[in-house]
């Protein structure tokens, strides 16, 4: 469990930085001509970092644009999905409405994720300060690179350590992200699959105090007879309209 909640990114996170060398520790001599070496290798590295940076941050963004459409998309369909699901049994409704608590959950934790990024103050970078021309101007060339060397050493540990830190965030929004699309799908599987193959519970009328019918062929009976009396009685009615009539014309 613990585990699962850890994939996620929930959790304690390590405070190690990526490697656990101290900066200071550079004692190469003035004379040597590995200075320039060294530090061009180090620039090389600081500007890979940067461009990851820059990577990072541009995923951030679509996964978060990307997460806020579907979940606009998702909200707007739900009275649908709720009209079409009202007919269904309920064990139906139960499994629907808690995949789509899973999928909104699993969006929350995209942005969630994702827009920690964007928190500044949690996210120290380190670069060279410009106050190191003026404190040591007085140096010679070779003591000066020396000292350049010693900052970008410090520089690249703490921003790729802030960089993984961006990154886990990016890790564990992406999972999240995959999980909600993973549950929207099977939302609109099931939904379909329900329209085309569930039958809809018909509900019986059941007649509290029902009324029995007995001998029913004696009913009918009795129907001709009031049939045959009816007649009988337009025929008299007309038998007299044609006396009367035949009076008048004498």
């Amino acid at each position: 469990m613990y585990n699962f909640f850890k994939w996620f990114g929930f959790g304690p996170r390590s405070d190690e930085k990526p490697y656990d060398y101290k900066h200071k520790n550079y004692t190469q001599s003035e004379k040597s001509g590995r200075l320039d070496t060294h530090l061009t290798f180090l620039k090389s590295i600081e500007v890979e970092e940067t461009s990851r940076l820059t990577i990072i941050e541009t995923k951030t963004s679509q996964i978060v644009s990307q997460t806020g459409i579907i979940f606009s998309l998702l909200s707007l369909f739900i009275p649908v999905f709720i009209t079409k699901m009202s007919d269904q049994a309920l064990w139906l409704k139960i499994l629907f409405l808690i995949l789509l608590f899973l999928a909104f959950t699993a969006y929350f934790l995209t942005i969630h994720h994702a827009i920690a990024n964007y928190n500044v103050k949690n996210f120290i970078y380190s670069k060279s300060s410009p106050n190191n021309v003026l404190k040591y101007q007085k140096e010679s060339t070779n003591e000066f690179k020396k000292i350049e060397i010693q900052d970008l050493l410090y520089s690249i540990n703490q921003n790729e350590f802030t960089n993984n830190r961006k990154a886990d965030n990016l890790i564990y929004s992406y999972r999240a992200f995959k999980v909600g699309n993973l549950l929207t799908a099977i939302l609109v599987l099931i939904l379909c699959s329900s329209l085309l193959f569930v039958k809809n519970e018909v509900e019986s009328i059941r007649i509290a105090n029902p009324i029995k019918i007995e001998n029913l062929h004696q009913s009918k009976q009795l129907d001709s007879l009031a049939r045959e009396l009816i007649e009988n009685l337009k025929l008299k009615q007309q038998l007299r309209g044609s006396d009367s009539s035949a009076q008048i014309v004498d």
